[in-house]
């Protein structure tokens, strides 16, 4: 038993320390990823222009490969389909905050091609949806790969306008950031780099996506590595959330997830729950999420509605709350 727990216990000891050594400084190339947005619309519609609603579609970990390899995976991906050709609300864009596969490899990435295609698609048969997806990047979609190569395989996709690992959108007033935290870390570089874009953005808020959550709250599969590794970056990160205008984040990696955190009443984080079910002890694991999100943009109200997958009737998690 001693050989069983002592192992176990110096597990937790390493884990609850502070991660800074693990800390990556980005090389800066010197210019600034955040500061030149691409639009997510040509000619925005007129609710867009005129401060309405914005309305898009988040997901996160769908991890397309692991189907197959665990037995206690799911996807019901045709309830989502259909949700979509039934939607009779307008939707701008779509939001994946990471670890879309298990592992980069050719089929993988052909089965999130696919998953887009059929998103465009739907999208030639009901005009109120809007087929361009924005991407932040998680640690398994580097896993077989590196920056580069993951990078590369997408940047010529059209569902995936201006694809970079970091990259900035605009629709309306609001400003859409997307960071690179797949190594649970940002990197002093990448922080200075997006403060100083949100400094200089004249947007009425922020919109963040970003893979690994800055902290959660519920025991689960990732108990080692489910938030920022370094204390540091994260309240930093607040800081430059805190500094400019509203913010909201989305993040992913938690699996579990359905979880607020609410950091102010300017800035509130919603850390998604995986799209791909995964049966497991306890109830750990996502029971197969994708989300509605508006934002009005004339009163700061965000509405977030969570839908499972094996039901897209009518929404199993709902938040509501004002960006001031």
């Amino acid at each position: 038993m001693r050989k069983i727990l002592l192992p176990m216990l110096f597990l937790l000891i390493l884990c609850s320390c502070e991660m800074g050594f693990l800390k990556l400084s980005l090389t800066s190339s010197g210019q600034n990823p955040f500061s030149a947005p691409t639009p997510i619309y040509d000619d925005e519609p007129e609710e867009v222009r005129n401060g309405g609603t914005i309305r898009f579609i988040a997901m996160s970990d769908a991890h397309f490969g692991r189907l197959g390899k665990d037995s206690n995976v799911s996807y019901k991906t045709e309830n989502f389909y259909s949700f979509l050709k039934d939607m009779d609300e307008r939707i701008d864009f779509f939001a994946f905050t990471g670890d879309m596969i298990d592992t980069f490899n050719g089929k993988n990435a052909e089965e999130l091609h696919d998953f887009c295609s059929e998103i465009e698609n739907i999208a030639k048969e009901n005009s109120n949806i809007n087929a361009k997806g924005i991407y932040a990047v998680g640690n398994h979609d580097f896993v077989g790969a590196d920056p580069g190569t993951w990078a590369c395989e997408f940047a010529g996709d059209s569902f995936f306008p201006s694809h970079a690992l970091m990259g900035s959108y605009s629709i309306g007033d609001v400003a859409i950031y997307k960071t690179d935290s797949s190594y649970r870390v940002f990197g002093g570089v990448q922080l200075d780099n997006l403060d100083a874009a949100m400094k200089a953005s004249d947007a009425k808020y922020n919109l963040v996506l970003n893979h690994v959550p800055l902290a959660a709250d519920t025991f689960d599969q990732t108990l080692f590595e489910f938030v920022i590794a370094d204390a540091n970056e994260r309240n930093m990160m607040l800081k430059i959330l805190s500094s400019h205008k509203p913010s909201l984040m989305l993040s992913g990696h938690h699996h579990k997830g359905n979880i607020l955190n609410t950091w102010s009443s300017s800035v509130h984080e919603i850390v998604l729950a995986a799209y791909h079910r995964r049966d497991i002890i306890m109830d750990l694991e996502s029971k197969g999420y994708w989300y509605v999100v508006e934002i009005d943009q004339d009163s700061g109200l965000v509405d977030i509605a969570g839908y499972r997958i094996d039901d897209n009737t009518k929404p199993d998690k709902t938040w509501s709350f004002h960006l001031y």
